[in-house]
């Protein structure tokens, strides 16, 4: 028969195993907070509330975020907070001064603008590499929600997303669980080197997941925003259409790309390319949905060359090379690349 001690030893132990287990789970819990508030005063610095007066639109007041990109008083945020205003009647507040700020330029496809405070010595944030972003990586939203104060928002990335049926981006956004409210449009998404990887411009109505800008994307069009005050895309010509389901409504295996519209007068109507042409590749990569095309051509400047592969009516593969043209301004809907997304529904 066993002992008393032989048969409590096994019990004995698992309850050693599971409180050492929660201490070691709540020592992590405490070392992730302690890096949130290390991130939090290291970076909040370089973020500023803004309030705009907006002309002829409802609130009359627009309250966002933003943060210094230079060391000159240049601040990235969300056009959605300035673009209806008066372009000298926006204020900063920083540091625990108001200042006027002027708009340098906006962008209302991917809700960017740039607006610069007269000020020297402004604390930039660092960018990140967004492409190395992957989905359960830990973020961290800096902002000021509800007009209140600066506070962090932490939440995981769940997904690289382009938006939902029908509203798209125009390239694919960070989505992650980090919670917005009203003044945190232009609050700047970090990984936990402090890194700016995105700037939130969208979220869910339910607030339960928000979206950001990735870097790459925003280094492509800042600069156009300070040189030309308005984005210089690139423009391939052509309009496109997702299917997934076959004439008789069944669906397909996988959703295929077919080119619906060639606009007149570009490289593309020029090359050969015909309406009804499905595309199988774009520089070499891939096309298996709409969001393929729309990263492919998002980050192709005027004048750059394009080779798109594409299979014809007749089953003819055929490739072609489009020199990319100037984007029009023109509503996005008319171009057939979806619509902008200022809030998810």
């Amino acid at each position: 028969m066993a002992s008393r001690d032989s048969t409590s030893r096994p019990l004995i132990l698992a309850i050693l195993l599971l409180v050492s287990s929660a201490l070691s789970a709540q020592t992590a819990l405490e070392q992730v907070e302690k890096e949130v508030q290390r991130l939090f005063e290291a970076t909040k610095p370089s973020v500023v509330q803004i309030k705009a007066i907006r002309e002829n639109v409802m609130p009359p007041l627009a309250i966002g975020t933003g943060f210094f990109v230079n060391s000159d008083g240049l601040i990235l945020t969300s056009a959605q907070v300035v673009s209806d205003s008066n372009p000298n009647d926006i204020q900063v507040n920083w540091g625990g001064k108001k200042f006027d700020a002027k708009r340098i330029g906006f962008d209302q496809r991917t809700n960017l603008a740039l607006i610069q405070i007269n000020a020297k010595g402004t604390p930039p944030l660092k960018f990140g590499d967004s492409d190395t972003v992957r989905v359960g990586a830990m973020v961290i939203g800096i902002g000021y929600p509800l007009n209140s104060t600066i506070s962090p928002e932490v939440g995981n990335v769940s997904s690289i997303d382009l938006g939902q049926i029908m509203r798209f981006f125009a390239t694919s956004h960070i989505c992650s669980t980090v919670r917005v409210m009203e003044g945190q449009a232009g609050s700047p998404l970090l990984n936990t080197k402090g890194e700016v990887i995105g700037m939130i411009v969208a979220a869910e109505s339910n607030g339960s997941h928000s979206y950001a800008i990735p870097t790459a994307a925003i280094k492509i069009i800042q600069p156009d925003l300070v040189k030309y005050h308005q984005p210089k895309y690139g423009f391939v010509g052509i309009g496109i259409r997702e299917e997934t389901v076959d004439p008789q409504g069944n669906p397909l295996p996988q959703p295929k790309v077919l080119v619906e519209h060639v606009y007149p007068g570009t490289s593309a109507a020029m090359s050969g390319i015909q309406k009804g042409d499905l595309i199988l590749e774009i520089n070499n990569q891939p096309i298996h949905q709409a969001a393929d095309v729309m990263n492919a051509t998002f980050y192709l400047r005027v004048s750059d060359m394009m080779t798109i592969k594409v299979r014809n009516v007749k089953g003819e593969e055929k490739t072609f090379t489009i020199e990319i043209g100037l984007r029009p301004i023109l509503p996005p809907k008319q171009l057939g690349d979806g619509i902008p997304v200022s809030q998810k529904q």
